[in-house]
């Protein structure tokens, strides 16, 4: 059931780290309607967008999603100056589309030989291979990477509800000569 509830969340530097000045922090407000899952900054869990107090963010550039499990929901990119104050609407920002309370979700598989090779999602750890990985429809860059072996890097496009298979062989690295 779908109710009109608004929610405004702040973000800011994390906790366990010193309280920088002014000119090097800033304040963004996210705002969620219907939202249910956790808020991620720069791939940090910060909790459940329904129990986010201040947070306050080093300046710079700052990821922000909404994710349920392993699926983002909604994903934005800030660039923080010192005293900014940035609000960020994530339902605006949704990636794929709503159904219910939650996207529809594709799923890739991603295969490697060798297998128990690192599969990296979006820049995000998704497991070793052979690994099934639940995504937001779009446009997702996918990476496997092993030991001695050539980071295999290829961009994927996904529908929302579509299930697909990535089989990678890697490469080995070519050794260097001794001298």
């Amino acid at each position: 059931m779908r109710g009109l509830v608004g929610l405004v969340l702040v973000l800011a530097f994390g906790p366990g780290c010193a309280a920088p000045d002014a000119t090097s922090r800033g304040v963004v407000e996210i705002r969620a309607t219907d939202a249910i899952g956790d808020v991620y900054v720069d791939a940090r869990d910060r909790g459940s967008v329904s129990s986010i107090g201040t947070i306050e963010l080093a300046a710079g550039t700052h990821v922000i999603e909404l994710r349920s499990e392993n699926l983002v929901l909604a994903s934005t990119t800030v660039e923080i100056r010192g005293g900014d104050r940035i609000q960020v609407d994530l339902d605006r920002n949704a990636i794929g589309e709503w159904a219910g309370d939650a996207a529809v979700p594709a799923q890739i598989e991603i295969r490697s030989e060798p297998t128990s090779a690192e599969a990296v999602v979006d820049g995000l750890h998704a497991g070793l291979t052979p690994v099934h990985v639940l995504i937001a429809p779009g446009a997702h860059q996918v990476a496997v990477r092993a030991e001695g072996y050539e980071v295999h890097e290829e961009d994927v496009e996904l529908a929302a509800g579509s299930s697909t298979t990535l089989d990678v062989s890697l490469t080995p690295r070519a050794s260097s000569p001794t001298p």
